[in-house]
C-alpha cells in the first residue's frame, strides 16, 4: 500500500510542477495518508505477530510435541535411576549440559516464543555489561517455556513437573500453596505427586536387592526419622498423622584388594609412640632430614619430588615424620593468618612494633609466597599420593524409609535382617524361608548407626546366639541368620561416638580447665551440653590436646 501512495504522489508532483498551493496541498495529503497507511500496517503486522504467537504456545505439531517428550522422558529415566543406582545426589538430577542441549533444540522448534520471553526477560546477547548473566536468563526462559507447554495441556512434561514437586516437598512447602503453584504449569498438584511417587516404588525392592547384590563390599548407615506431632494439640490423642521410621542409604566401597601385606603388622602399645603403618603410595618423608631447612622447605614448595613408596612401611618412621612436617605446616600457616593482616594494637607496650612490621612485610613477600601456599597444601596433596579418591564425592544410593523405628532389639533385627535381604546376602525360599546366598561368606557389611542402635542390634545377635537349641525349623533358620550376621561389621558413626566421649571429657575437666582456654580464645557458643554444639566443642578438645602433646 505504501508503494501505491509513493506512486500516486509522483504522478500528482508532475501535474502541480509550478504550482505552490497545489504542490502544498498534496505533500500535505500524501504525509497523511502515510501515516494513516503505516499506523494500519502496523497494526495488521502486531496482530499477525500476536496470532502468531498465540497459535506458537499451543506447541501442537509432530516435532514439537516429540521434543517435549524427548525431556520428559529424560526426566523420567533421571528420576528411575535416582533410586536405583549409585550417585551423587549432590548433583542436578539433569545435568546442565543436557539442559542446555535441549535449550539449544528449542531455539529451532519454538523460535518465536523465545524470542517473545527473551525479549521480554531482557536476554541482550551483544551487551558486553551482562554478558555473564546471558547463560543463566537463557536457561530461565527456558523453564518458562516448558511451564508455558504444560499450561497448554497439564499432560505433557508430567516427570518435569514432578521433580519440581519433589524440590517444592523438600523446602517444605505445604499442600495448599503446591496445589496453587500446579496452575501455573512449574509444578504438579500434590495429589498427581503422591501417585507418581506411588507408581515409582513399584518393584522397587528387586531392582535395589540387583544392585546391592552385585557390591561384594557395602557400606549401609541408618538413623531415626520422624514427622508430625505424636500428640493432638487440643486434647492430647494420639495423631494419624505421626511417623515414627528408620531412613537408609547406602554407600559405594571402593575395595583396596591388595593382599600383599596381609601377613604384616605392628604391636598395639596403646601409647604416644606406637608404630603406625603408613599406606602404600605414602611419600618416603623418613628420607627428609628434619634438622635442615633447605628440605623442609624443599618438601612444602616441591612436594613432587619426594619418592613415593609402593611397599608401606611397618616401623613407624614414615609416618612419624609426616606428623612433624604437619605440624610445621600449620605452624606456617598460623604464622599467616596472624601477621598477614596486622591485629595487634600499634605502640603496645607487650610487642615490638618493628618486630611485627618486619614479620608483616615477609609474609606479605613474594618469596615466602610458594612457602606458605605449600605449607597449606601439604597435607592435602600428601592424602592425594595413597587415597585419589579423597577428593571424589561418595556414591550413594537412598533406600528409602523403614517403617521399624530403631528402639528395641527384635526392631533393630528386623532392621539388620532387612538389610541383609537387600544386599543379597539372603535369599527367600519360595516357602517363606530363608538361605544364604551362593559366596556369601566373601562379602561384607558396614552398618553405620547411633551407640543406641548399634548395642541393640549386638543384643539381637546375643540373643539368637544363646537360644535354646533344638532341632525344628526355627532354630534351622536362626542359624542361617546367625551365618549371614557373620559377614556384617557394625559401628557407630561419627558424631554418636565422639558425643559420648566429648560429653565425659566436657563433665569432668570443661568447668577447671577447658573453659579458661576457651576464655583466652574469644571462642563463643561452647558450654557444657556439648550436644548442641559438638563440632565446637570438639576442635576446642582437638586444640588443647593438641598443645598438650606438644608441650
Amino acid at each position: 500500500r505504501l508503494e501505491y501512495i509513493h506512486h500516486i504522489h509522483r504522478q500528482f508532483s508532475l501535474e502541480t510542477l509550478g504550482d505552490t498551493e497545489a504542490t502544498l496541498a498534496l505533500n500535505t495529503a500524501y504525509e497523511t495518508k502515510k501515516a494513516i497507511t503505516m499506523r494500519e500496517d502496523a497494526k495488521i503486522l502486531a496482530e499477525r505477530r500476536e496470532k502468531g504467537l498465540i497459535d506458537a504456545m499451543n506447541f501442537l505439531g509432530g516435532e514439537q510435541s516429540a521434543f517435549l517428550q524427548g525431556i520428559d522422558d529424560t526426566f523420567k529415566g533421571a528420576l528411575e535411576n535416582s533410586l536405583v543406582r549409585f550417585q551423587e545426589y549432590n548433583e542436578p538430577i539433569v545435568s546442565k549440559e543436557k539442559i542446555v542441549e535441549f535449550m539449544e533444540e528449542a531455539h529451532v522448534m519454538f523460535p518465536v516464543v523465545l524470542a517473545a520471553l527473551c525479549s521480554m526477560r531482557g536476554v541482550e546477547l551483544n551487551e558486553e555489561r551482562s554478558k555473564h548473566l546471558v547463560e543463566s536468563k537463557l536457561i530461565q526462559v527456558f523453564f518458562q517455556l516448558l511451564s508455558l507447554a504444560r499450561q497448554a495441556d497439564d499432560r505433557r512434561l508430567a516427570h518435569w513437573a514432578f521433580v519440581q514437586a519433589l524440590a517444592s516437598y523438600g523446602w517444605g512447602i505445604g499442600k495448599k500453596p503446591q496445589n496453587i503453584a500446579s496452575y501455573w504449569g512449574n509444578t504438579c498438584s500434590t495429589g498427581i505427586r503422591d501417585g507418581k511417587m506411588k507408581d515409582m516404588a513399584k518393584n522397587l525392592l528387586p531392582r535395589q536387592i540387583v544392585v546391592l547384590s552385585q557390591c561384594n563390599e557395602c557400606t549401609l548407615c541408618y538413623d531415626n526419622v520422624q514427622r508430625g506431632e505424636e500428640r493432638k494439640q487440643q486434647r492430647g490423642g494420639i495423631s494419624n498423622n505421626f511417623l515414627k521410621a528408620t531412613q537408609q542409604v547406602a554407600i559405594e566401597v571402593n575395595p583396596y584388594n591388595n593382599t600383599a601385606y596381609d601377613d604384616c603388622y605392628v604391636d598395639m602399645t596403646y601409647n604416644q609412640h606406637q608404630p603406625i603403618p603408613s599406606p602404600s603410595g605414602f611419600p618416603a618423608f623418613e628420607d627428609v632430614d628434619l634438622s635442615s631447612i633447605d628440605e623442609i622447605a624443599n618438601v612444602f614448595t616441591n612436594h613432587d619430588s619426594i619418592e613415593r613408596k609402593a611397599v608401606p612401611d611397618f616401623s613407624g618412621e614414615r609416618v612419624r615424620s609426616f606428623h612433624e612436617l604437619l605440624g610445621m605446616s600449620v605452624t606456617l600457616t598460623q604464622t599467616k593468618r596472624f601477621f598477614y593482616v596486622e591485629n595487634v594494637c600499634p605502640g603496645s607496650a607487650l610487642f615490638d612494633d618493628d618486630k611485627i612490621n618486619t614479620m608483616c612485610q615477609l609474609v606479605r613477600s613474594s618469596h615466602a609466597a610458594p612457602l606458605l601456599k605449600g605449607a597449606k597444601d601439604f597435607q592435602g596433596k600428601t592424602v592425594d599420593c595413597w587415597n585419589p579418591f579423597a577428593g571424589q564425592t561418595s556414591q550413594t544410593l537412598m533406600l528409602g524409609v523403614s517403617g521399624l523405628p530403631e528402639e528395641t532389639a527384635k526392631q533393630c533385627g528386623a532392621l539388620l535382617l532387612d538389610q541383609l535381604y537387600r544386599t543379597g546376602i539372603l535369599v527367600e525360599n519360595k516357602n517363606g524361608t530363608w538361605k544364604l546366598a551362593e559366596g556369601y561368606e566373601k562379602r561384607r557389611l558396614y552398618l553405620y548407626g547411633d551407640r543406641k542402635t548399634i548395642e541393640n542390634m549386638a543384643k539381637f545377635v546375643r540373643d539368637i546366639a544363646n537360644r535354646r537349641m533344638a532341632y525344628d525349623d526355627v532354630s534351622n533358620q536362626a542359624e542361617v541368620f546367625i551365618d549371614a550376621m557373620s559377614v556384617v561389621m557394625q559401628l557407630p558413626g561419627d558424631w554418636h561416638a565422639g558425643l559420648a566421649m566429648l560429653k565425659s571429657i566436657f563433665t569432668l575437666f570443661y568447668d577447671g580447665f577447658l573453659k579458661p582456654f576457651q576464655e583466652a580464645l574469644k571462642w563463643k557458643r561452647i558450654n557444657k551440653d556439648v550436644g548442641g554444639c559438638y563440632f565446637q566443642a570438639c576442635r576446642l578438645a582437638g586444640y588443647v590436646a593438641d598443645e598438650l602433646m606438644r608441650a
